[in-house]
């Protein structure tokens, strides 16, 4: 955390500064951090709506046409948390913050399994190769948002916890007046 390495760093000033950075110097620092964050998870979360829709069509297709394709489903789970992602970027919530995160890990760990073990049901070389590579880029992705998205949401509840609003759902508005993403829809 930035603000913590800054203080570790200073020397204590007697003129009752923490460090030499006072208190609303501390929170634009922190507040630069979470909006530095919120970024990646606004691209995040609309890269993962993105490959979740393609992969939903593709998995609706093969139902019609085949037989039930579990896409259907997991793609829904992945595409919520690409949403969640877009949503805790602007909403810069505690709660909406963790959800991104848990919908993440869940949703990339499942498509991980699902196509590790898809493998098993056809043995043709274009299928295993598709499949690993499937499970591969969803544990890739999954690790990096997931990482992404715990920072993010420990970034919120410390700040949070700083200024009295462990519980809070939405926090300061300070942190509000800032753009915390990318406007380009």
């Amino acid at each position: 955390w930035v603000g913590e390495r800054l203080l570790e760093r200073a020397e204590p000033m007697d003129d009752g500064l923490n460090g030499g950075y006072n208190e609303e110097e501390l929170e634009t620092i922190q507040i630069e951090e979470i909006s530095r964050l919120a970024r990646g998870i606004w691209y995040a979360g609309l890269f993962v709506v993105v490959v979740s829709a393609i992969f939903w069509v593709w998995a609706v297709y093969n139902t019609i046409t085949q037989s039930l394709d579990s896409g259907v489903l997991l793609f829904l789970v992945t595409a919520a948390a690409g949403i969640t992602g877009i949503v805790a970027s602007k909403k810069k919530g505690l709660c909406v913050s963790k959800a991104y995160f848990w919908l993440t890990v869940i949703g990339h760990a499942i498509s991980t399994i699902i196509y590790a073990g898809a493998t098993i049901l056809r043995h043709e070389t274009l299928w295993v190769v598709y499949c690993v590579v499937a499970a591969f880029c969803w544990l890739a992705t999954g690790i990096y948002f997931g990482r992404r998205g715990y920072m993010f949401q420990k970034r919120i509840e410390q700040f949070a916890e700083a200024h009295g609003q462990p519980d809070n759902a939405l926090l300061s508005p300070k942190m509000h007046d800032q753009d915390f993403a990318v406007d380009v829809l």
